[in-house]
């Protein structure tokens, strides 16, 4: 069996041929690693002949020969074509093949899928010339994609024991091309994924000092090719962005640790917010490179200044109203009054009911002038460290009357600890006092139940009320903290907007669920304090 050498000017022998078993030898865009006798490599990093390397060493620890070759079977032109050998002395690579037709052996074993052996008997005074060759096929998808071929000039011929041997190295030589396809194939997918996502992709591999850059990011940065040196990219970039990102990297390269939530600014005509997350690539504590994803925030914070404004305009349009209607009920009654003294002004008894009424009605002008200043005033809050279940025994105390007056049964449930926390007791216990009082009201009088309880969570603490009252309905639960919206006869609608402002400027949260009929369930939760005084 021989290998045909091209003559010159054949096109068709000199040509280099398509590799069908894996068509992309490529390998573009990943790293090549050098492959010694006994040192294991990831199949990611290698390259096709690298790969068929390794496995002919493996064969070459293992057999006896004078020549070995790894061959793919072009199913199209019936032909193998030379990858990889030892002592054939060509260099393969596609630009040497051999014609089914012009070898039966190998015709055999690509068309029957089967290994072959064969022996040639040495009679006395014959010369030296190939004594044994054996040839097994390479099977992927139960379909022949290549051939394992071997041959020697040595006396002892191959036997069936040799031809299992070389049978499970090719089997095993498959696997390995079909997982080199494998990668090729996710690669190739990956590329067009990252090719046609917007945000701007970075791969820099620190060993080679070079990255490899997605479009969105060639286009940011003006480079001219998708695989650049690293020196470039950081003068490309110290030209587009504000922060110097060669600083960043030397910070992942030290330490290895994920960076994530920087805010860059572009300039150099790069007009952008941006947010940069930058990944580590790790292999055995050392960090081989970085994934740096820059994300466009330009357009959503614009859309979000526009959204805020205008939820601005339409709360300031919501409280304008509220503003008129519950200042307008008691100017109404005031203006009565005045109207009606000049006729009654010897009327005692009138005069003295009236000016009650008055009072009354300039006491709720100055409540809700107060809270109206309580909800637009800056941040006041005097923090210091105070014990939650004090606040909340407190506030109990100055309404247990409303309990005893509409006999509801008050239940508390607090840590037997001190529940520390930074708060301005005085703001705190407000908000408490609006949510028990909303509460009560919203039960029925005898068979109601409020509860109040503290839970304490890993980084913060949750202050809860709990009724078995009617309930709010769905529409209403998410205008429950706008100003102005009550369902409460006589009620402002102001008491939980407070609340919300208060517990927001202690740096936590206010929320509330509910079902129809079933009770609702008002909580704040708030940072826990730390260990030191």
């Amino acid at each position: 069996m021989t290998v045909p050498q091209g003559t010159d000017g054949s096109d068709e022998w000199n040509a280099r041929t398509p590799n069908p078993m894996f068509p992309d030898s490529s390998m573009s865009g990943r790293r090549l690693v050098d492959v010694r006798t006994g040192q294991v490599a990831s199949i990611r990093e290698m390259s096709q002949a690298q790969l068929f390397g390794l496995i002919l060493r493996l064969v070459q620890m293992t057999f006896r020969f004078d020549t070995c070759a790894i061959f793919s079977y072009d199913a199209k032109t019936r032909r193998v074509i030379l990858i990889e050998n030892i002592g054939m002395g060509t260099s393969g690579g596609g630009s040497e093949f051999i014609s089914l037709d012009d070898d039966p052996v190998i015709q055999q074993v690509v068309t029957e899928a089967k290994a072959i052996v064969v022996n040639t008997p040495v009679s006395e005074g014959t010369s030296a010339m190939i004594r044994a060759i054996m040839a097994v096929p390479i099977v992927l998808n139960d379909s022949v994609v290549g051939t394992l071929n071997m041959s020697c000039v040595s006396a002892r011929p191959y036997e069936d024991e040799d031809m299992n041997r070389l049978n499970a190295i090719a089997s095993q030589a498959a696997v390995l091309v079909q997982s080199l396809r494998t990668f090729a194939d996710l690669e190739a997918e990956q590329r067009e994924i990252l090719e046609t996502v917007p945000m701007a992709i970075v791969r820099v591999v620190f060993k080679e000092n070079r990255c490899v850059v997605n479009a969105a990011a060639r286009e940011f940065f003006d480079l001219k090719s998708d695989h650049v040196g690293l020196d470039d990219f950081y003068r490309q970039s110290r030209a587009f962005l504000d922060k110097d990102i060669s600083k960043i990297l030397d910070d992942i390269r030290r330490d290895g640790r994920d960076i994530g939530a920087v805010e860059i600014k572009g300039r150099g005509g790069r007009d952008a917010v941006m947010n940069l997350t930058i990944s580590a690539i790790l292999s055995e504590e050392r960090t081989l490179g970085a994934v740096l994803v820059f994300e466009d925030l330009t357009e959503i914070l614009h859309a979000r200044e526009v959204a805020e404004r205008n939820e601005r305009l339409a709360a300031l349009g919501h409280l304008a109203a509220g503003v008129a209607h519950e200042v307008k009920n008691p100017l109404t009654s005031i203006k009565g009054f005045t109207q009606l003294l000049k006729s009654k002004k010897t009327d005692v008894p009138f005069i003295e009911k009236y000016v009650g009424l008055v009072s009354n009605e300039v006491d709720r002008l100055d409540r809700i002038v107060e809270q109206l200043l309580q909800l637009s005033r800056p941040n006041t809050a005097k923090l210091k460290k105070d014990d939650l279940r004090g606040c909340g025994r407190r506030v109990v105390q100055l309404i247990e009357a409303s309990f005893e007056q509409k006999s509801v049964k008050y239940e508390e449930r607090f840590p037997v600890d001190p529940v520390r926390v930074s708060i301005d007791a005085a703001q705190i216990e407000q908000v408490m006092l609006n949510i028990l009082l909303n509460a009560i009201e919203a039960v029925d009088p005898h068979r109601g139940v409020v509860r109040a309880v503290i839970e304490i969570k890993p980084q913060t603490v949750v202050y809860a009320v709990e009724d078995n009252g009617r309930g709010i309905k769905p529409e209403h639960l998410e205008k429950l903290f706008h100003p102005f919206f009550t369902t409460r006869r006589g009620g402002t609608g102001l008491g939980l907007a407070v609340s919300h402002r208060i517990v927001t400027d202690h740096g936590g949260r206010i929320y509330v669920t509910s079902e129809p009929g079933k009770g609702a369930r008002f909580a704040f939760e708030l940072p826990a304090a730390g260990d030191k005084s």
